[in-house]
C-alpha cells in the first residue's frame, strides 16, 4: 500500500494536471503490478514502469474531452429517442437465381404507409443505430461538437463500433441499406435509458394514463 501511494503520488505530480483522476488511481495500480514483475522477473527497476505509465496517461482523453463525450452522448441517445421512428427497420431475405446459379440478396424495409416522404435517419437492428453520416455531423456541429473527434472518444468507450483496414481504423462501419453498401455511424443505445418495469407499471394505471376515460359521453367526443 505504501508503494501504490507512492507511485500514484508520483503520478499525480508529473502527468498533466488535466488527466482524470480515476485514470491515475487505476494506472498506479497497473504500474505497481508492471515493477513487481519487472523487479523478480526482467531486472527492471520502478522508474520504467511509472515513466510506461505516464505514456499511457497522455493518451487518454482529457478531463475536458470526457465532458465533452459525455455531453455528447447524452444528446446523442436523447435525439435517438426522439426520431425512432426514422430510422428503419428490416430484413435480409435471400432467392435463388437459377438461371444464374446463386442467392440474390433483397432487403426489406420498414413499410411506410401511402403519401409518407418523411425523412430517414438511417437503419435500427440488434440494439444498434446505424446512422447515416451526414445526420450524425449535422447533430454534432448544431451542438457545437466535433464529430471527429467525439466519434474518437464513443469508439474508446465501446458506444460506436469500428473496422479496422490494415493500418487504419474507420468510425463507421459498412451496413447494407437502401439497396446498397454504405457507411453508417454505429451507435449502441443503453438499455437503462428505457423505465424500470414498476415504473411500467405504474404508467400502465388506467387512472394514471386515462384519468378521464369512462367519465365523458359520445356527445363530449
Amino acid at each position: 500500500m505504501k508503494e501504490y501511494d507512492k507511485i500514484e503520488e508520483t503520478l499525480n505530480k508529473k502527468c498533466n494536471k488535466d488527466v482524470v483522476s480515476s485514470y491515475i488511481q487505476a494506472m498506479a495500480s497497473i504500474v505497481l503490478a508492471d515493477s513487481i514483475i519487472g523487479r523478480y522477473f526482467f531486472d527492471t527497476d520502478l522508474q520504467s514502469s511509472i515513466e510506461m505509465g505516464l505514456k499511457i496517461l497522455e493518451t487518454l482523453p482529457r478531463e475536458d474531452e470526457t465532458s465533452d463525450v459525455k455531453r455528447a452522448y447524452e444528446i446523442i441517445c436523447s435525439w435517438l429517442i426522439e426520431n425512432d421512428l426514422k430510422f428503419d427497420r428490416h430484413e435480409i431475405k435471400g432467392k435463388y437465381n437459377s438461371s444464374e446459379d446463386k442467392r440474390e440478396d433483397y432487403e426489406i424495409l420498414t413499410e411506410r404507409k401511402e403519401g409518407d416522404t418523411s425523412e430517414k435517419y438511417g437503419l435500427y437492428e440488434d440494439g444498434y443505430y446505424y446512422i447515416l453520416p451526414n445526420k450524425f455531423q449535422e447533430l454534432l456541429q448544431k451542438n457545437e461538437l466535433s464529430a471527429v473527434a467525439v466519434k474518437k472518444q464513443l469508439a474508446e468507450l465501446n458506444y460506436i463500433k469500428i473496422q479496422r483496414d490494415k493500418n487504419r481504423i474507420y468510425y463507421e462501419v459498412l451496413k447494407f441499406y437502401n439497396g446498397g453498401r454504405r457507411r453508417m455511424v454505429a451507435f449502441k443505445l443503453e438499455n437503462n435509458l428505457t423505465l424500470p418495469q414498476d415504473e411500467i407499471e405504474k404508467l400502465d394505471q388506467k387512472d394514471i394514463l386515462y384519468p378521464n376515460i369512462g367519465d365523458e359521453t359520445f356527445e363530449d367526443i
